[in-house]
């Protein structure tokens, strides 16, 4: 039931629940943890997992995961470390599943050493754990770093998921690789056999826009299988602000004026405000 209020969002039906409970394990414990997660609330969860602690609850794998995702979600690379360090102490092997986590609390927290360092000591990777390295690396920069990981992974028969290519994207678009991003972009479908998602344009979307490619940014919004959401049109907006497209930011504007139009007028407002620098 704590978990069911938690999956509804009626998080202080949860907290009334759990405090009523004559007797708590393990598992009701994590359901605790996890409905604080679920509703944004990661320190709260944080808190559930000492007080477990204190009263002397010995944590599962689920538990575990729970607390890492929380500390992921801060984020807090010590509080991660700590609670690496006690499943090192209770379980020396750890689950694949715990060291994805890991390698995604490293890489949210930007210590790229210690992700290394887990996947280096993982006997067996599948897709989830290669996504996790590749994007730690292109989320803080590496993204040649991501690319090699990327085709390491495909060399041991590893295919990619949706994910794992955002994670590609994301490493063309922010460290000087933008020429590689049609390629990766249109693997999707041919070699990999996968569907685009919102996401994948969203990144392409970016790649044209960050390199002053705004007919092609434009032509790909359009073409989106599915109506393009806030963020894709929000990069579209910004890339004409960054490139001094002002008539352009207003047909964009024009198009999109059926939602809710607050931030695209703000943000119309501050591309006319650079213009007006601009030509002064």
């Amino acid at each position: 039931m704590v978990t069911a209020y938690a999956h509804a969002g009626y998080l202080q039906d949860a907290e009334d629940l759990f405090t009523q409970m004559p007797a708590k394990d393990a598992v009701s414990w994590t359901a605790m943890m996890a409905a604080y997660s679920r509703n944004g609330h990661p320190t709260q969860a944080l808190r559930v997992f000492r007080q477990m602690d204190l009263e002397g609850i010995h944590p599962t794998g689920i538990t575990f995961i729970t607390a890492l995702d929380a500390c992921a979600m801060i984020p807090s690379l010590a509080l991660g470390r700590i609670i690496a360090a006690t499943i090192d102490f209770v379980e020396p092997r750890l689950e694949p599943a715990i060291q994805s986590c890991l390698l995604q609390l490293y890489g949210r927290c930007g210590a790229l050493g210690d992700a290394k360092a887990v996947f280096d000591s993982m006997r067996d990777r599948n897709v989830v754990t290669w996504s996790s390295i590749i994007a730690a690396n292109a989320q803080n920069g590496h993204g040649h770093r991501a690319l090699e990981l990327f085709y390491s992974m495909l060399l041991e028969g590893v295919l990619p998921v949706e994910i794992t290519l955002i994670s590609v994207l994301h490493a063309c678009c922010h460290s000087g690789l933008s020429g590689n991003a049609p390629q990766f972009f249109q693997s999707i479908s041919s070699e990999f056999e996968l569907r685009p998602i919102a996401d994948h344009f969203v990144c392409m979307i970016d790649v044209f826009g960050r390199s002053g490619e705004i007919e092609n940014a434009a032509d790909l919004i359009a073409s989106m299988p599915f109506e393009p959401n806030a963020v894709a049109w929000t990069i579209l907006l910004n890339a004409c602000r960054m490139h001094k497209d002002v008539e352009r930011a207003k047909r964009i504007t024009d198009r999109i004026v059926r939602l809710d139009g607050s931030w695209q007028y703000a943000l119309l407002t501050g591309i006319h405000a650079e213009n007006e620098k601009v030509v002064n």
